[in-house]
């Protein structure tokens, strides 16, 4: 067994808490010991209403809460769920239904969307809708975690991905604590990523890229400067501004944008 991500996450993020985690485009960072304590914060709202192996789906375009849902979800033993922003009532009631997700966590902007699926799908049984002000858009949905980390935690399903790909609707892919670890270990380890470097993250939260740039970063020691979404116009202006040194992604992104 590979490890416990949120033992790596935690471990890193006290290790050094006032080190940004995220720095976003637009100047909004959050550093290591926010990010912590509003994943402890909502844990302990999620860890009285979910068990081991319950899904959590989740709906919101790049903002932190994100990430602490992802990371709560999995501290409490759940299953996180993400959804493409861009879904409409067809796509998103059958991932709801297929993975019956028991909560949704989504930006306000899909409250209407997701309200409006619940007859459709009955084992949803409660929606937590993030507010302004991030990082803390979920604070109104606050408790004390109790931290427990039993041994078995470690072997978990954390994620299912729906992903289409063959004929069909889309089918869930699972991921667990060691897929997440093995690919943080070895891309740091291949790149030789140091603190001194700046990773950018141009993708949108849903795709499973961006979980393990943020546990790579945090396990190397340096912060995941964040695009809200994908531009070209911008792309090179944001390398240059946070002084990002590592990029990952298709070539022709970087080479299909202007860097004069």
């Amino acid at each position: 067994m590979y490890g416990d991500l949120i033992e790596a996450a935690r471990t890193a993020c006290l290790a050094n808490p006032d080190r940004a985690a995220l720095i976003f485009e637009d100047g909004v960072v959050v550093s290591r010991a926010r990010l912590w304590s509003a994943v402890e914060s909502f844990a302990g709202y999620l860890e009285t209403r979910i068990e081991a192996g319950d899904r959590v789906a989740i709906m919101m375009p790049n903002r932190t809460e994100f990430m602490v849902a992802w990371l709560a979800v999995v501290a409490c033993r759940g299953v996180l769920v993400p959804l493409n922003p861009a879904l409409r009532s067809y796509d998103a009631s059958h991932i709801l239904r297929d993975s019956g997700a028991r909560i949704a966590v989504i930006d306000a902007a899909y409250e209407g969307l997701f309200r409006d699926l619940r007859d459709d799908c009955p084992a949803l049984a409660e929606l937590l809708v993030a507010a302004d002000g991030e990082p803390d858009g979920l604070s109104g949905y606050a408790g004390t975690w109790s931290g427990q980390r039993p041994q078995e935690a470690a072997g978990d399903i954390t994620n299912v991905y729906y992903t289409s790909g063959t004929t069909g609707p889309p089918k869930g892919c699972m991921l667990d604590h060691e897929y997440w670890l093995r690919f943080a270990d070895l891309v740091t380890g291949l790149y030789g990523i140091a603190e001194s470097d700046r990773l950018l993250c141009c993708l949108q939260f849903f795709y499973n890229d961006p979980p393990w740039q943020l546990l790579m970063s945090l396990m190397a020691g340096t912060s995941l400067v964040v695009m809200r979404r994908f531009s070209v116009s911008r792309y090179w202006d944001v390398v240059r501004e946070h002084g990002v040194t590592v990029l990952f992604g298709i070539a022709s992104t970087a080479s299909g944008t202007s860097h004069n």
